[in-house]
């Protein structure tokens, strides 16, 4: 991340990134926020399979809201929430179904329960993880997802009061 100003004069902040499984379409999920409760994607090009630049709106006076009160906090994420499931989200488009992400998460999960069965009961860890894949299969809408949103992932801004950062 670095300070920068585009050519039209704007703040804004170079943003190199790791592409990995969890971020792979991070400049996308800014993008199709279209500015709405998350920060501007002014460009962005994938520049290898691991490497994505973006050049981002800045946020200032940029503190995370994690400095707020909790109760702020939470007001705040469900209106930027809200936001964020009022995309549009077209037919075709390069995000990963929740039901993908979750079984990813529940086989990493009952690997380590395998490698190690001492620190949780496995039947309970079982039951949790069947579970959590259940209430991750499609619903009737999709919505956009930030897997990442959390208090110091949203900065305070002039544009809007809190915009959200580095979905995932």
């Amino acid at each position: 991340m670095a300070p920068a100003v585009d050519a039209e004069g704007r703040d804004a902040v170079l943003k190199v990134a790791w592409r990995h499984t969890e971020s792979m379409h991070e400049a996308e999920g800014l993008a199709a926020l279209d500015g709405y409760g998350g920060v501007e994607v002014y460009e962005f090009e994938h520049l290898s399979d691991d490497t994505t630049v973006m050049l981002l709106e800045r946020c200032r006076p940029g503190h995370e809201l994690r400095t707020r009160p909790e109760a702020e906090q939470h007001v705040t994420i469900i209106h930027l929430l809200q936001a964020v499931w009022a995309v549009d989200l077209r037919s075709g488009n390069p995000f990963r179904p929740l039901a993908e992400m979750a079984d990813q998460w529940v086989a990493s999960a009952e690997a380590r329960l395998a490698a190690d069965q001492s620190r949780l009961d496995a039947g309970l860890a079982r039951d949790g993880l069947s579970l959590f894949r259940e209430f991750a299969q499609p619903a009737a809408t999709d919505v956009l997802l930030f897997t990442d949103l959390h208090a110091g992932n949203v900065l305070a801004a002039q544009r809007r009061p809190w915009l959200l950062i580095d979905p995932k």
